[in-house]
C-alpha cells in the first residue's frame, strides 16, 4: 500500500498536539501528585513547628521539597512545550509555502516514509508496537526511540485506512511469533 498524503496544517497540529500529551501525560500527573502531597505536608509542618516540636521541621522540609521539585518540574515543562510548538510552527510555514507532499510505503518487507526533509526505510523487526489516538494511527519502531509516525484516519480513505490497521495488527501478529 502506498499513499502520498498533502500536508494539512490543521491534521498536523492536531497530531504533534496528541503526540506531545501523550508523552508527558503520566509525568505531568505524577508531578501534581507532588505537589499536592507537598502542600498539606508543609501546612502540617508549619503546624507541628508552632507546637514546639522539631519533628515539624521534617514535614515542613519535605513538604518545601515537593513543591520546589514539582514547579522546576513544571518550568521545564513549560519550555519543552514553547519549543516543540515553535518548531511546528516553523514546520507548518514550511510546508505551507511548498505545499509538500509526504509518502508513506507498507510493503511487506518494510515500511518506508518520505518527506522534503528526509526518506527513511525500516525492516518490520524493527517494528515495535502503534496504537489509536483520537483517530489518529501512531506508528512505532524501536530504533534508537525516535518520534512516532502519525498517520490521520482523515488523511486516507476509511477503507485503506482500516486495511493499514489490520495489515499492522498482522505484523504485530507475527513479531510475538
Amino acid at each position: 500500500m502506498i499513499f502520498e498524503i498533502a500536508f494539512d496544517e490543521e491534521i498536523y497540529r492536531e497530531q504533534n498536539k496528541l503526540y506531545f500529551d501523550s508523552e508527558w501525560e503520566n509525568n505531568l500527573k505524577k508531578n501534581k501528585k507532588g505537589f499536592f502531597y507537598g502542600i498539606p505536608m508543609s501546612v502540617l509542618g508549619l503546624f507541628i513547628l508552632i507546637k514546639d516540636n522539631d519533628l515539624g521541621l521534617v514535614f515542613l522540609m519535605c513538604g518545601l521539597f515537593l513543591i520546589y521539585t514539582s514547579y522546576k518540574y513544571y518550568m521545564f515543562y513549560r519550555k519543552r512545550y514553547k519549543f516543540f510548538f515553535k518548531s511546528i510552527n516553523e514546520e507548518v510555514i514550511k510546508n505551507n509555502v511548498n505545499k509538500l507532499v509526504s509518502r508513506w510505503e507498507f510493503n511487506t518487507d518494510f515500511f518506508k516514509y518520505g518527506d522534503h526533509r528526509f526518506e527513511i526505510k525500516y525492516n518490520w523487526e524493527f517494528f515495535q508496537s502503534f496504537k489509536m489516538i483520537d483517530e489518529n494511527l501512531f506508528i512505532y519502531f524501536d530504533i534508537e526511540k525516535r518520534v512516532p509516525f502519525i498517520l490521520g484516519k482523515a488523511e486516507i480513505d476509511l477503507n485503506q485506512f482500516d486495511k493499514v490497521i489490520q495489515f499492522l495488527n498482522q505484523k504485530k501478529n507475527n513479531l510475538k511469533k
